[in-house]
């Protein structure tokens, strides 16, 4: 089964020579009430969703960036979308996901129908840790290095040692990264975009779906062919 690499498009003709599109809030825009987007990214570092509606009000498009259908914000959990590509989504297979609206002005004027979609997607509980292949590098991927992983426990414990070597015996920082994952039986195959998570972060989505996104001229998004999954 083909899967492709699902993210923002970065500074093309496209989406403008900015990058991301959307860098502040509106002017005056709280972040320490209790329904700012600030309290509902801290609230969601625990798991699920919040119970609270964020405040999207409103995300300030860059003067030089051009609206698009997915708006790069540097919003890790999720995307700037419009009405049109939510549709897509909505007809599509996702992991446990929500909509709020989201206010997007451009040049002082609201663009219509814009949604931050929320998703939660943490599929490494579903990986052949022993057939996939990982790697230990610094900053920017300096010096990959191969290191065997035979579970998620493995993969926890191994991490946590990289970690407390960088930050409490001072030594040089490493993490654990993939190179090829394969994934159970138990991976639901039906999915059309997810995140595998912890040592990948890519969002990948279905053949099925980049017809669709290709097919309905979706903007804004960078979709590239990938090897790495399999099933």
């Amino acid at each position: 089964m083909q899967y492709y690499i699902f993210k923002e498009s970065c500074a093309t003709k496209e989406t403008g020579p900015v990058y991301p599109q959307i860098q502040k809030w509106k002017p005056g825009y709280d972040d320490d009430k209790p329904d700012s987007f600030y309290s509902y990214y801290i609230a969601a570092k625990s798991g699920g969703f919040p119970d609270f509606t964020p405040n999207m009000d409103s995300l300030i498009l860059h003067g030089r960036a051009k609206p698009t259908d997915i708006i790069s914000s540097g919003i890790s959990s999720g995307f700037i979308i419009s009405e049109k590509l939510k549709a897509l989504f909505d007809k599509s297979v996702l992991p446990p996901h929500r909509f709020y609206p989201a206010k997007v002005l451009h040049k002082k004027t609201e663009l219509d129908g814009y949604f931050f979609v929320h998703i939660i997607s943490d599929y490494t509980d579903f990986v052949d840790y022993p057939k996939s292949n990982f790697v230990t590098s610094g900053y920017s991927n300096a010096d990959p290095k191969p290191i065997t992983l035979t579970s998620k426990e493995d993969f926890l414990g191994k991490a946590k040692e990289l970690q407390d070597d960088s930050f409490v015996k001072k030594l040089p920082y490493r993490s654990i990264g993939s190179k090829e994952i394969y994934l159970n039986s138990k991976f639901d195959k039906g999915l059309d975009l997810f995140e595998i998570g912890r040592f990948d972060i890519n969002f990948y989505i279905s053949q099925t779906l980049r017809d669709a996104l290709v097919e309905n001229e979706i903007t804004g998004c960078d979709i590239q062919v990938t090897s790495k999954i399999f099933l």
